[in-house]
């Protein structure tokens, strides 16, 4: 009897590790399972780094890119400037040089003498209309060649586009 407890105590503890062995099994089975997961999962991790790396120097060259042709457009947006300042120069000097050539030219002299005697004689009828008493006759420009230009007809007078409608 005291084989048969010795036998039934090795039977209760090779069960015993039986049990503990299969246990072990399943839990090696789980982390086998759990290992080739977080396997899958770095893989795909590494994938996606390396996708993000990629677009990553893409974008950075595309910046790169991008940040050229804006130092490039805002060059030529200041030489375009510059350009248009110094025209904007020479385009005042231009004018100004226009003008001065023209008040020192003859039409310039002959223009102004018309006109101030067109106003002058204006002037005399619009006076002699309000104030019919008085005799602005003896009101004459000065008869020599810088004040007395000769109208269209020879006779000094009023041009069409200076008559005043409203005394006429």
């Amino acid at each position: 009897m005291k084989g048969l407890t010795e036998l039934t105590v090795i039977a209760n503890r090779c069960t015993q590790w039986e049990e503990a062995l299969l246990k072990q099994k399943v839990q090696m089975s789980e982390a086998a399972q759990a290992n080739q997961r977080l396997t899958t999962l770095v893989n795909e991790l590494t994938l996606d780094r390396d996708r993000v790396v990629g677009e990553l120097s893409t974008l950075k060259a595309d910046l790169t890119r991008k940040e050229d042709d804006l130092t490039r457009a805002l060059d030529d947006a200041r030489r375009a400037g510059d350009r248009t300042t110094a025209l904007e120069s020479q385009l005042a000097t231009a004018n100004v040089s226009a003008v001065e050539d023209f008040k020192s030219s003859e039409a310039f002299d002959d223009n102004n003498t018309k006109y101030f005697l067109s106003g002058f004689n204006f002037l005399k009828k619009q006076a002699k209309e309000k104030y019919p008493e008085l005799d602005f006759d003896a009101f004459q420009p000065f008869d020599d060649d810088e004040s007395v230009m000769p109208g269209d007809d020879g006779n000094v007078g009023p041009s069409s586009h200076t008559d005043d409608d409203a005394t006429s």
